[in-house]
């Protein structure tokens, strides 16, 4: 059994004629778990207090994930507000996925076309 696990956390839903459908999960550092875990261990999982849940904007994810599935979880980190921390720039605390990736990482991020256009698995 893994001690401490941080896993990148992010959802998926699109938009229908009616709304949004039922958001899907994503796992960026776990991409295998998208499929293997169960509901009783998924419960377990995103409730352990070991694991970190990290991502942008994470906060309205786990409110959609709550509404949607019933599903609730613990540690959760945006990585706006330590981007924001450690550079001393209060605007990343709203900033985008690729935004912190040019401050961060120092690199441009496009992502893929299948996310917007293909499966969300």
């Amino acid at each position: 059994m893994l001690e401490l696990l941080t896993v990148g956390f992010d959802i998926k839903w699109r938009p229908t004629k009616s709304g949004c459908n039922s958001a899907a999960l994503r796992w960026s550092s776990m991409p295998h778990l998208s499929t293997s875990l169960q509901p009783d261990s998924l419960v377990s999982f995103l409730r352990n207090p070991k694991y970190t849940f990290v991502g942008v904007g994470v906060k309205n994810d786990v409110e959609i994930l709550e509404k949607d599935h019933g599903l609730s979880m613990v540690n959760v980190v945006d990585l706006r507000g330590l981007a924001a921390f450690k550079y001393g720039k209060t605007d990343l605390r709203n900033a985008g996925f690729k935004e912190l990736c040019k401050v961060v990482l120092w690199e441009e991020y496009e992502k893929p076309k299948h996310i917007y256009y293909g499966k969300l698995g």
